[in-house]
């Protein structure tokens, strides 16, 4: 399903041309905030139901009941444990974020800002093949296209082994299951990746939500 058809009125700054479309990015709470529901199985399908994009239903690989969610304390601490050294952090718009295995097809990126449970408690993030970049705040969409050279260095990022790897590993960001999450959901060529974490002070994680945040002030600024 095309995401532009996903997107409502459109905002953007002189700098970028925006268009518009015709839904929100989400039209309900992505997660449970229940804590003791999100412990069974069925609840978990029941939310990855809820809030997984259409579009990862039909792409290659496996799709998981639910994220791989950051929540056991493996390490409490301040690092990652077996790791090795931690990672550099970067600006995914300037620096040389290393290798990529895999292709980029789809980012979906939520962040809860509000302590509430309605999707108006969230932030949304998607970027598609044709570097249609949107962001949803109080359940109002906005939708620009970007640059190639941002396009090409944001995917870049996204499908960085660094990333992709953290993404998928089920070690890295665990930690007590409160407060602010993001959740990162990226199909790639050769399936997901995907994790929700408590606003880790890990990198690679500091680095993406960074990443983020950077695209979004350029294209969007103030909102």
């Amino acid at each position: 399903m095309g995401f532009a058809h996903h997107l409502l009125v459109g905002f953007c700054s002189a700098m970028v041309a925006c268009s518009t479309a015709e839904e929100p990015l989400a039209s309900s709470p992505p997660d449970a905030r229940d804590a003791a529901a999100s412990e069974t199985a069925a609840a978990d399908t029941a939310i990855a139901d809820t809030w997984l994009p259409v579009d990862a239903a039909t792409t290659d690989g496996p799709i998981p009941d639910t994220a791989i969610e950051a929540e056991v304390p493996v390490d409490t601490g301040t690092k990652d444990p077996d790791a090795g050294p931690p990672p550099a952090p970067v600006d995914c718009l300037i620096d040389d974020v290393g290798p990529s295995s895999v292709g980029f097809v789809d980012l979906f990126y939520e962040r809860l800002v509000k302590d509430c449970t309605s999707s108006a408690c969230s932030d949304f993030i998607k970027l598609d093949t044709s570097c249609v970049f949107s962001v949803q705040v109080n359940d109002i969409p906005h939708t620009t296209t970007l640059t190639d050279e941002h396009c090409t260095r944001l995917k870049k990022w996204l499908t960085s082994d660094l990333l992709v790897g953290k993404l998928r590993d089920t070690v890295t960001c665990y930690g007590s299951k409160s407060g602010i999450y993001e959740s990162t959901q990226l199909t790639l060529s050769d399936g997901l990746a995907w994790k929700k974490t408590y606003m880790c002070t890990l990198e690679p994680f500091v680095s993406h939500r960074a990443c983020l945040d950077k695209v979004r002030a350029l294209y969007f600024p103030g909102l």
